[in-house]
């Protein structure tokens, strides 16, 4: 049942009169009535502002000045906003009547408004300061790119161009006598057959004899040490020209080699004789210091015995000290066209921070080579030789011992060209010339 109109609030009374003046005569017949909405409050209306003049400002009569939306009337109190939540929008105004919705008056970042815009760098792209390449955006030089390889392996012969283990590099030793045997055996034979003959026929005797007033030294044995030195130095520096080209992949004929070292053979014996200055008093003193442990030994003198092998020990201990570093001085010598002084110079330059290796290295090399000497040693007597045969067994043996020790100096010294001077980049390496 339909409810009574007098029981209907009043605002949901239908308008009359001039209230539904402005409503249309031909509504459909199933719109809703207007007189089931509520009615819409009439929006205030403000006092028109009076005319102002050219650079004329507005008198505010010691107010403060009105927040937005808050618009002051000339003659009274403020107005208040349409919004009073949201006083930053000041509905626009046509003669002092408000007219159509609000406008916003350009609000901070937060209501009615948008946040600033961020212009952000593609995807991928690096930003200045940061990454890989901040360096060359802050206007540095590029690196320059690692020269290509110029080797068409890692190993283009003996050995790989890399540091090496000293394990390796005795091995690498072995591999060097076999790549190109024939010019390390000529080279051998031709030094040490030269190195016999002086020694043999050149009789200089030892360093010291026992005569009936005590010991005698002999002044003419230091010839002799002269003499192996040298041969003992260019022998190194002729293995090492061939492990030099071995390491490159190339075989050298004994020709070329004694060319080579015939062309340096001045640097190479003054490198010898330079050497001879340094063993000489080591080896003076090592053997006053046997004679102290044989003297004291035979006579009960504690004493002696004990000041014999001190002198014994730090006359090798210096020994091995200074030859260590000067071991690579023939090789310098030859290949780098080196004085002596300079030869020796870079010698313990090269070799100073790694010298513990260098000397490890050198040690382990004795170790096959003490081995065959025992065996060698023991053949004569297995099979009751006679004194001919034994020489020509223990000549052979070093013969063989020889060039097996310069090839593992020879590896030495490019193994310490590759730690320190990347040799195999470098363009006497590559190419050959020396």
């Amino acid at each position: 049942m339909e409810p009574d109109e007098s029981q209907r609030p009043d605002q949901w009374l239908a308008p009359t009169g001039s209230e539904s003046a402005g409503y249309g005569s031909d509504r459909s017949a199933n719109a809703v009535s207007d007189a089931t909405l509520p009615s819409t409050p009439a929006l205030p209306t403000f006092a028109p502002l009076p005319p102002m003049s050219s650079g004329q400002t507005p008198a505010t009569g010691g107010q403060k000045s009105p927040t937005a939306g808050s618009p002051v009337s000339p003659t009274g109190p403020p107005t208040p906003a349409v919004f009073p939540n949201a006083p930053h929008l000041v509905p626009k105004r046509r003669d002092g009547v408000v007219v159509g919705p609000p406008a916003a008056a350009s609000p901070a970042y937060g209501l009615g408004s948008q946040p600033p815009s961020v212009e952000l760098a593609p995807y991928g792209a690096q930003t200045v300061g940061i990454g890989p390449n901040a360096a060359l955006e802050a206007g540095a030089e590029p690196e320059p790119e690692p020269p290509a390889w110029p080797w068409p392996s890692l190993a283009p012969g003996i050995i790989e161009l890399r540091p090496l283990k000293p394990a390796e590099i005795v091995f690498a030793a072995f591999r060097a006598l076999r790549y190109n045997a024939g010019t390390m055996l000529i080279v051998s034979t031709g030094a040490i057959l030269v190195q016999t003959v002086l020694l043999n026929f050149l009789d200089f005797g030892s360093y010291f004899t026992m005569t009936r007033t005590g010991l005698s030294f002999n002044p003419t044995a230091i010839v002799g040490t002269l003499i192996e030195v040298i041969v003992s130095t260019v022998l190194a520096a002729g293995i090492g020209f061939a492990v030099w080209h071995a390491a490159r992949g190339k075989k050298p004929k004994a020709g070329a080699t004694w060319r080579a070292i015939n062309a340096r053979i001045p640097s190479i014996t003054g490198v010898g004789a330079l050497t001879t200055v340094v063993v000489v008093p080591i080896m003076l003193g090592i053997v006053l210091g046997a004679s102290l442990v044989v003297g004291g030994h035979d006579a009960g003198n504690t004493m002696a015995l004990i000041e014999g092998v001190v002198v014994i020990a730090a006359m090798g201990g210096g020994a091995l000290a200074i030859l260590t570093r000067i071991a690579v001085a023939p090789i310098v010598a030859l290949l780098e066209n080196a004085t002596p002084m300079q030869a020796l110079n870079r010698a313990v330059r090269m070799v100073r921070p790694r010298f513990w290796p260098t000397l490890g290295t050198l040690a382990l090399a004795f170790v096959p080579a003490i081995v065959v000497a025992a065996v060698i040693g023991y053949i004569p007597q297995i099979f009751e030789a006679s004194a001919q045969l034994s020489a020509i067994v223990t000549l052979a043996a070093v013969v063989v011992f020889q060039p097996y020790f310069a090839a593992v100096v020879a590896l030495i010294y490019i193994d310490l060209r590759i730690r320190n001077e990347n040799l195999p980049y470098r363009h006497d390496f590559v190419r050959g010339h020396l």
